[in-house]
């Protein structure tokens, strides 16, 4: 089971580039190299950043659809009228999240299943739906983007469950 750290996060305000679809193929690696070669358009500088982030959005109709957005992006303080064309800005709520380890991008799929479908039930967290349906990841100077290679985060908001819904 992936092992599973619960902090609390500032809010943050990430400025990238937007997909909406059901990622189908290799659309996400394709918006991650549009933004690597314009990541120089989001302040501040380069040297100054600590990761990107990826926030998949489900919306209410995902469930039927399997469509949802997805934002790649690095932490920003721009305004919204200052953001580079076709650049779009999501602030991701400061919150309690769960944060577990993904070994490579091959094992995003089974990471996020495990965190949802094993380690949720088991814990003695909720999904924090007052904070949206958002699932993040947090590629920091473990991965590497040139190769795709190495390790990264991922999770989502929780609130502790009430004391009657605990197993």
């Amino acid at each position: 089971m992936t092992t599973v750290n619960v902090a609390e996060q500032p809010q943050m305000r990430i400025v990238g580039l937007l997909y909406h679809g059901k990622a189908n193929a290799d659309e996400l690696p394709q918006l991650w190299d549009r933004l690597n070669q314009r990541q120089g358009e989001i302040s501040p500088p380069d040297n100054l950043r600590e990761a990107a982030y990826g926030i998949s959005v489900m919306g209410k109709d995902f469930a039927l659809t399997q469509t949802f957005d997805y934002i790649a992006g690095f932490p920003s303080d721009m305004r919204d009228d200052a953001l580079p064309e076709g650049m779009v800005s999501f602030t991701l709520p400061g919150c309690r999240y769960a944060i577990g380890l993904c070994p490579n991008l091959n094992t995003i799929e089974a990471t996020i299943d495990d965190l949802y479908n094993r380690w949720l039930p088991e814990s003695g967290y909720a999904l924090d739906s007052d904070r949206g349906d958002i699932c993040i990841e947090i590629y920091d100077q473990r991965f590497d983007p040139a190769t795709g290679a190495g390790e990264f985060s991922v999770g989502f908001p929780v609130k502790s469950k009430p004391p009657t819904d605990r197993a």
